[in-house]
């Protein structure tokens, strides 16, 4: 579930939006939902959430998975946080979550995960996107594997 946009910069009038699958669902009703609202000028606001152990968002300049930077939010709070995928393998965890993410109200409830995560727009470390360009928002649910990310649907 792909769509390309520009989540964020203070200088596009796109500084808030969401996106969803199915397309057009009530946000209770979603399988998958994230939004996303500016805040000031170096941030944005994403709270994710998903009928699944984990819910994601990535940003790419593709419809690829590979190279692709990661926020999820898990139902195991110790594996939500910032996430590099390098190809069509799971994703590996930053570690420790670094403070250009910040992760908050997390909740497992009737088999919906759902959180807010705070990021920077662009924090200048290895494996974040800019997210004052354009970027592909790429967006996946799924199970935990044992105490990892599984694979996503």
């Amino acid at each position: 579930h792909i769509r390309q946009v520009n989540p964020s910069t203070p200088a596009t009038t796109m500084q808030q939006g969401s996106f969803r699958f199915p397309d057009n669902c009530p946000d209770a009703n979603c399988d998958f939902l994230v939004t996303y609202q500016a805040s000031g000028d170096d941030s944005v606001v994403f709270e994710l959430r998903g009928r699944g152990e984990w819910a994601g968002v990535g940003f790419s300049d593709n419809t690829q998975m590979p190279e692709t930077d990661i926020l999820i939010c898990a139902s195991d709070s110790s594996l939500s946080g910032h996430y590099y995928a390098t190809g069509r393998t799971t994703p590996r965890r930053t570690n420790p979550t670094p403070l250009a993410v910040e992760i908050a109200d997390q909740s497992f409830n009737n088999g919906v995960v759902s959180c807010r995560i705070t990021r920077e727009l662009y924090p200048g470390l290895a494996n974040f996107r800019n997210l004052e360009e354009q970027q592909f928002l790429l967006g996946a649910i799924g199970s935990l594997s044992g105490a990892t990310i599984g694979i996503h649907s």
